[in-house]
């Protein structure tokens, strides 16, 4: 049971519960039934993240959803080992991945994307993993659906002063999850961490 059917449920006792209320101890009990069933309907209206999910992970409730892979694990620490296999080249090995830097010409080797960019990635890929699941877990056809980010650079500051994410939707995309997928895709995890960033502590031995 999902916590959307939880609460359902939660609201069918009471709603029961206020009707049998009104009818047999005082009529006043049946405001508690009009406010119920105004909850419901507000939360069947008002529909934010895919059903039965946290925001922040990759699941899917059913057989015939699987697991795409958690986001972030509350609680628990991963450690990044980070190598240096030579030039200006510095690898990050976690989770069993090793993933490569390096910066473009003529500062380096150009051999795999410079860290900042791997950055704006991970955004971006954030983003589409959020609307990708959105569709799928209503079963929306998701070809046409794509998502790009587009990054404006102050120059004066040097340093980014806007980053515009355009997400395009699929041909036939149901109307009525405009709103609702749009609030999904912007509790993307990495961009949360933005908002309200982790605090950062460094120790040299």
């Amino acid at each position: 049971m999902t916590i959307n059917d939880a609460l359902r449920a939660i609201g069918g006792f009471f709603t029961l519960a206020s009707v049998a209320l009104g009818y047999f101890v005082h009529p006043g009990f049946f405001l508690f039934t009009a406010f119920v069933g105004a909850n419901l309907l507000q939360s069947g209206l008002l529909e934010d993240v895919p059903d039965g999910r946290d925001p922040e992970e990759g699941r899917a409730d059913g057989p015939d959803r699987p697991a795409q892979g958690v986001l972030l694990r509350r609680g628990g620490r991963v450690r990044y080992d980070v190598a240096f296999p030579g030039g200006v080249a510095v690898e990050a090995a976690f989770k069993g991945h090793t993933v490569r830097t390096d910066q473009p010409s003529p500062f380096g080797g150009d051999s795999a994307p410079a860290p900042f960019d791997l950055f704006i990635a991970s955004i971006a890929t954030c983003m589409g993993f959020y609307a990708l699941r959105f569709c799928q877990e209503r079963g929306i056809a998701t070809e046409g659906l794509s998502l790009s980010v587009e990054t404006i650079r102050d120059p004066e500051k040097k340093r980014l002063s806007t980053i515009k994410a355009a997400l395009t939707l699929p041909p036939g995309f149901p109307e009525k999850y405009t709103g609702a997928i749009q609030r999904a895709v912007d509790q993307c995890a990495v961009k949360k961490h933005m908002i309200e960033p982790p605090a950062f502590e460094l120790s040299v031995n």
